[in-house]
Protein backbone atom coordinates (compact mmCIF):
# COMPACT_ATOMS: atom_id res chain seq x y z
CA UNK A 1 0.00 0.00 0.00
CA UNK A 2 1.25 3.46 -1.31
CA UNK A 3 2.28 5.98 1.76
CA UNK A 4 0.38 9.42 0.25
CA UNK A 5 1.78 11.53 3.36
CA UNK A 6 4.26 13.41 3.01
CA UNK A 7 6.81 14.81 5.27
CA UNK A 8 6.50 18.32 6.40
CA UNK A 9 8.36 21.09 5.31
CA UNK A 10 11.72 20.70 6.51
CA UNK A 11 12.73 24.57 5.64
CA UNK A 12 9.62 26.02 7.41
CA UNK A 13 10.63 28.29 9.86
CA UNK A 14 13.32 29.85 7.63
CA UNK A 15 10.27 30.45 5.20
CA UNK A 16 8.11 31.84 7.87
CA UNK A 17 10.73 33.91 9.59
CA UNK A 18 11.62 35.72 6.25
CA UNK A 19 8.21 36.37 5.48
CA UNK A 20 7.66 37.85 8.81
CA UNK A 21 10.79 40.36 8.60
CA UNK A 22 9.80 41.12 5.24
CA UNK A 23 6.59 41.95 6.77
CA UNK A 24 7.86 43.70 9.53
CA UNK A 25 9.40 45.91 7.96
CA UNK A 26 7.33 47.25 5.40
CA UNK A 27 4.71 47.80 8.07
CA UNK A 28 7.63 50.11 10.04
CA UNK A 29 8.58 51.74 6.62
CA UNK A 30 5.06 52.63 5.73
CA UNK A 31 4.25 54.17 9.89
CA UNK A 32 7.34 55.87 9.26
CA UNK A 33 6.35 57.71 6.09
CA UNK A 34 2.70 57.90 7.35
CA UNK A 35 3.87 59.44 10.73
CA UNK A 36 6.55 62.11 9.53
CA UNK A 37 5.51 65.42 8.13
CA UNK A 38 5.24 66.29 4.58
CA UNK A 39 7.48 68.47 2.84
CA UNK A 40 6.58 72.15 2.49
CA UNK A 41 4.86 72.97 -0.96
CA UNK A 42 7.36 75.43 -3.08
CA UNK A 43 6.37 78.96 -2.54
CA UNK A 44 5.27 80.98 -5.57
CA UNK A 45 7.84 83.40 -7.16
CA UNK A 46 6.83 86.51 -7.04
CA UNK A 47 7.70 89.10 -9.95
CA UNK A 48 7.39 92.61 -9.78
CA UNK A 49 8.05 94.92 -13.05
CA UNK A 50 10.09 98.23 -12.91
CA UNK A 51 10.32 100.92 -14.38
CA UNK A 52 13.52 102.80 -14.95
CA UNK A 53 12.57 105.97 -13.52
CA UNK A 54 11.77 104.01 -10.09
CA UNK A 55 15.63 102.81 -10.01
CA UNK A 56 17.81 105.57 -7.39
CA UNK A 57 20.55 107.00 -9.96
CA UNK A 58 23.71 106.28 -8.98
CA UNK A 59 26.16 109.44 -8.93
CA UNK A 60 29.32 109.05 -11.08
CA UNK A 61 32.26 109.03 -9.55
CA UNK A 62 34.61 112.14 -9.34
CA UNK A 63 37.98 111.55 -10.45
CA UNK A 64 41.02 114.13 -10.39
CA UNK A 65 42.29 113.24 -13.99
CA UNK A 66 40.61 115.14 -16.83
CA UNK A 67 41.97 113.32 -19.49
CA UNK A 68 40.42 110.06 -20.37
CA UNK A 69 41.58 106.55 -21.33
CA UNK A 70 40.59 107.24 -25.32
CA UNK A 71 41.83 110.20 -25.00
CA UNK A 72 45.05 109.86 -23.71
CA UNK A 73 47.25 109.00 -26.36
CA UNK A 74 51.28 109.27 -26.80
CA UNK A 75 52.30 110.27 -29.65
CA UNK A 76 55.22 108.15 -29.40
CA UNK A 77 55.83 105.07 -27.34
CA UNK A 78 59.09 104.73 -25.44
CA UNK A 79 60.55 102.11 -23.28
CA UNK A 80 61.40 103.21 -19.74
CA UNK A 81 63.93 99.84 -19.58
CA UNK A 82 66.70 98.70 -21.79
CA UNK A 83 66.40 95.10 -22.84
CA UNK A 84 68.08 92.94 -20.91
CA UNK A 85 70.29 90.63 -23.40
CA UNK A 86 70.25 87.29 -21.64
CA UNK A 87 71.73 84.15 -23.07
CA UNK A 88 68.60 81.39 -23.91
CA UNK A 89 68.66 79.22 -21.26
CA UNK A 90 69.80 75.64 -22.47
CA UNK A 91 67.53 73.31 -22.84
CA UNK A 92 68.69 69.73 -22.06
CA UNK A 93 67.96 67.62 -25.51
CA UNK A 94 68.45 64.25 -25.47
CA UNK A 95 71.59 62.60 -26.90
CA UNK A 96 71.24 61.92 -30.27
CA UNK A 97 69.87 58.33 -31.71
CA UNK A 98 72.66 56.22 -32.90
CA UNK A 99 72.19 55.04 -36.65
CA UNK A 100 69.24 52.17 -35.80
CA UNK A 101 69.73 50.73 -39.18
CA UNK A 102 73.00 50.04 -38.94
CA UNK A 103 72.48 48.07 -35.33
CA UNK A 104 69.62 46.77 -37.05
CA UNK A 105 71.65 45.14 -40.10
CA UNK A 106 74.33 44.00 -37.49
CA UNK A 107 71.44 42.46 -35.71
CA UNK A 108 70.03 40.98 -38.60
CA UNK A 109 73.11 39.39 -40.20
CA UNK A 110 73.85 38.11 -36.19
CA UNK A 111 70.61 36.23 -36.34
CA UNK A 112 71.07 35.06 -40.04
CA UNK A 113 74.56 33.88 -38.68
CA UNK A 114 73.31 31.65 -35.99
CA UNK A 115 70.42 30.16 -38.07
CA UNK A 116 73.17 29.01 -40.40
CA UNK A 117 75.27 27.86 -37.78
CA UNK A 118 72.07 25.78 -36.93
CA UNK A 119 71.03 24.79 -40.25
CA UNK A 120 74.66 23.54 -40.49
CA UNK A 121 74.74 21.52 -37.08
CA UNK A 122 71.48 20.46 -37.74
CA UNK A 123 72.56 19.11 -41.36
CA UNK A 124 76.01 17.35 -39.87
CA UNK A 125 74.08 15.61 -37.68
CA UNK A 126 71.71 14.54 -40.20
CA UNK A 127 74.31 13.04 -41.95
CA UNK A 128 76.14 11.35 -38.91
CA UNK A 129 73.07 9.78 -37.93
CA UNK A 130 72.31 8.09 -41.30
CA UNK A 131 75.98 7.18 -41.45
CA UNK A 132 75.24 5.09 -38.32
CA UNK A 133 71.91 3.86 -39.92
CA UNK A 134 73.28 2.63 -43.11
CA UNK A 135 76.65 1.06 -40.88
CA UNK A 136 74.08 -0.26 -38.80
CA UNK A 137 72.18 -2.00 -41.57
CA UNK A 138 75.34 -3.01 -43.80
CA UNK A 139 76.29 -4.46 -40.29
CA UNK A 140 73.11 -6.63 -40.11
CA UNK A 141 73.17 -7.76 -43.46
CA UNK A 142 76.11 -8.73 -43.39
CA UNK A 143 75.36 -10.64 -40.34
CA UNK A 144 72.14 -11.73 -42.17
CA UNK A 145 74.75 -12.99 -44.80
CA UNK A 146 76.79 -15.23 -43.17
CA UNK A 147 74.21 -16.49 -41.33
CA UNK A 148 72.46 -18.06 -44.00
CA UNK A 149 75.38 -19.16 -45.27
CA UNK A 150 76.35 -21.15 -42.16
CA UNK A 151 72.46 -22.55 -42.21
CA UNK A 152 73.37 -23.79 -45.78
CA UNK A 153 76.69 -25.38 -45.01
CA UNK A 154 74.61 -27.18 -41.99
CA UNK A 155 71.92 -28.24 -44.07
CA UNK A 156 74.16 -29.71 -46.89
CA UNK A 157 76.21 -31.34 -44.37
CA UNK A 158 72.87 -32.99 -43.04
CA UNK A 159 71.86 -34.07 -46.23
CA UNK A 160 75.33 -35.83 -46.90
CA UNK A 161 74.93 -37.69 -43.47
CA UNK A 162 71.78 -38.45 -44.11
CA UNK A 163 72.49 -40.02 -47.79
CA UNK A 164 75.60 -41.57 -46.38
CA UNK A 165 73.73 -43.46 -43.60
CA UNK A 166 71.52 -44.20 -46.49
CA UNK A 167 73.55 -45.81 -47.98
CA UNK A 168 75.53 -47.71 -45.65
CA UNK A 169 72.45 -49.09 -44.38
CA UNK A 170 71.66 -50.39 -47.77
Amino acid sequence: MKNFQKPPFKQNAIALGFTFGVHVLAVVGLLYLGMSKPPKPPEQIKTILIKPQDLQPTPREETEFTETAHENIAPEITQTAEPSIEPAPVIPVAPPKTNTAEQQAARLAQEKAKAEKAQADAAAKAKTQADATAKAKAQADATAKAKAQADAAAKAKAQADAAAKAKAQA
